[in-house]
């Protein structure tokens, strides 16, 4: 496990859909009957038109300033794989063979907005939910449907979660700038796990968010500006 304070570190967060790529996700503010929904924006382009409680960026977004989590603290970083038990008949050893790898990934931040707090327990605009009606959380990303882009509800397979190219759209890509050294490491086709708050009287109250992955994360980038985007295949999923 590795630990980074939030002056170490910037971290963007953004969906995994490349059919859209200006399409990003926040939370509603100015419709008062449906305040505190996720929903899908059509263009954050601009620094106008970009929601004032954003949580996903478009996926190829990341290294723009504006688009990254504010009010970082801490972020915790934790690589490993699952293993299962394998033995034969007459064999005294047991032998282990990897299943799948597990990546998460904490962060901890002032709790300056809503947005991540709706996306684990929230609802979704119904015009942008996958069930229509939007009675599910924000928790699996994106899914491509006929009426374009929608948060998806969790309910379909990872690898049938696709793009109209055929890659995988299912869940979020971290993007993590460690500024002193200029590696970026990057967690794709991670779903939001968990949320809790802190509150407190003396100090500001904080969240902490996880993500968790088990799609192998790409190998560091060193420069600085170069943000692993390629998609997720079916076949590494």
């Amino acid at each position: 496990m590795a630990f980074y304070t939030g002056k170490e570190v910037k971290v963007w967060l953004t969906h995994e859909s490349t059919n859209s790529p200006e399409v990003a996700m926040g939370v509603i503010q100015a419709d008062s009957a449906d305040n505190s929904k996720m929903t899908v924006f059509a263009s954050v382009t601009s620094a106008a038109t970009r929601p004032d409680e954003m949580f996903a960026a478009p996926y190829d977004q990341a290294g723009t300033a504006g688009l990254n989590v504010t009010d970082l603290t801490g972020i915790d970083i934790s690589i490993g794989a699952v293993d299962e038990d394998i033995s034969y008949f007459q064999t005294a050893n047991i032998g282990k063979i990897e299943v799948k790898k597990e990546t998460s990934v904490t962060l901890t931040r002032k709790m300056s907005d809503k947005a991540f707090l709706v996306a684990y327990q929230g609802k979704v605009l119904a015009s942008d939910a996958q069930d229509d009606a939007g009675l599910h959380p924000s928790r699996w990303g994106l899914k491509k449907t006929s009426g374009g882009d929608e948060i998806a509800s969790g309910t379909t397979d990872p690898k049938n979660t696709t793009d109209s190219d055929g890659t995988i759209s299912y869940g979020y890509r971290l993007h993590i700038l460690l500024k002193t050294s200029g590696q970026i490491f990057t967690v794709p086709n991670c779903t939001l796990m968990s949320h809790a708050v802190t509150a407190s009287n003396d100090t500001a109250n904080e969240e902490t968010i996880e993500f968790m992955s088990t799609v192998k994360p790409p190998a560091f980038a060193t420069d600085g500006t170069t943000f692993n985007t390629t998609a997720t295949t079916a076949a590494n999923i």
